[in-house]
């Protein structure tokens, strides 16, 4: 058995596809299929079963799994230790990131880490969908609010923070709130996202938490969009600091209650970086993860 067997065997494991497997690589799905096949006959055993529509590890498939993982990708990390003696580093890195983040802050981020790399090629995957990491074969994603337990690792990038605004237009025609009630009482712009329907809560410092439904409005999935409609005066809307940043510096909007910590979800809520794994880390991703984090050191 070679190498690439072994490789091929651990991606169909995690993928139980020959197909999706084949689409990454941009190759055959039967030069996969034979790979395995080769591998099996070389063991004895039957490692996947298969039917029309899906492919299942067989124990003996599982078993070798969780012999060969760590194997194969303490070879990857060789193999890449190897080629990050050379002076430039170089390979594809495969970033993803909510629209939100992916539009105001990766392009000059990913421009500048290039014009240090430029051996580095980029591919941004821009969804406020989950991408599925393995199986895009993603090197790391940017996440927001708080991470559900997974295998994966993650590191905090800066804090989440919200803040209520509105556009001068729109406090000059509906007259600034002075108390969170008459929050009820004027037209509002929310997260069309599940768990951010249930009111706006806020807290001074540790202090007891107030709870205020607003009035129903306008409802968007998007914060870029969200954000166009409290500039436009549609609203009242909740939208993170680090989209609204220059707005508020501008005065093109207005944060209504900045004495307060506002939130629609939980407080505490963090911007991170995820990944695969930290034993098998590819100098590209570590580049990356580094430079990100200083540039967004600011934001903290």
């Amino acid at each position: 058995m070679d190498v690439q067997q072994l490789k091929n065997f651990v991606d169909v494991f995690r993928a139980r596809s020959f197909a999706k497997v084949a689409d990454a690589r941009d190759i055959d799905p039967s030069l996969i299929s034979r790979s395995i096949a080769s591998l099996e006959t070389e063991l004895g055993v039957a490692l996947f079963y298969r039917t029309t529509r899906k492919i299942t590890p067989t124990e003996a498939g599982t078993v070798f799994y969780s012999g060969i993982e760590r194997l194969t990708g303490d070879l990857e990390v060789a193999i890449s230790s190897a080629q990050n003696l050379r002076s430039t580093p170089s390979g594809v890195l495969r970033i993803t990131a909510p629209v939100s983040f992916g539009v105001q802050y990766l392009p000059k981020i990913v421009k500048e880490f290039r014009e240090s790399y430029p051996d580095i090629e980029v591919d941004l995957v821009i969804t406020d969908s989950i991408v599925d990491i393995v199986e895009q074969r993603i090197d790391l994603a940017f996440r927001f609010g708080h991470l559900p337990d997974s295998s994966f690792v993650a590191k905090k990038l800066v804090d989440l923070k919200y803040v209520l605004c509105a556009s001068p237009e729109f406090l000059r025609e509906h007259g600034r709130p002075k108390s969170f009630q008459e929050l009820s009482k004027l037209p509002s712009v929310q997260f069309l996202i599940s768990g951010f329907n249930d009111g706006w809560k806020f807290r001074a410092k540790k202090d007891d938490v107030q709870l205020v439904m607003p009035k129903k409005g306008i409802r968007a999935s998007n914060a870029l969009v969200l954000r166009e409609l409290v500039m436009s005066g549609a609203g009242v809307g909740l939208l993170p600091r680090i989209l609204v940043l220059q707005d508020l510096e501008k005065k093109s909007l207005i944060d209504l209650f900045p004495s307060f910590e506002v939130t629609a979800t939980d407080f505490g809520a963090k911007i991170w970086i995820l990944y695969p794994s930290k034993d098998h880390l590819p100098e590209k991703t570590r580049l990356f993860i580094d430079f990100a984090h200083k540039k967004m050191s600011h934001l903290k």
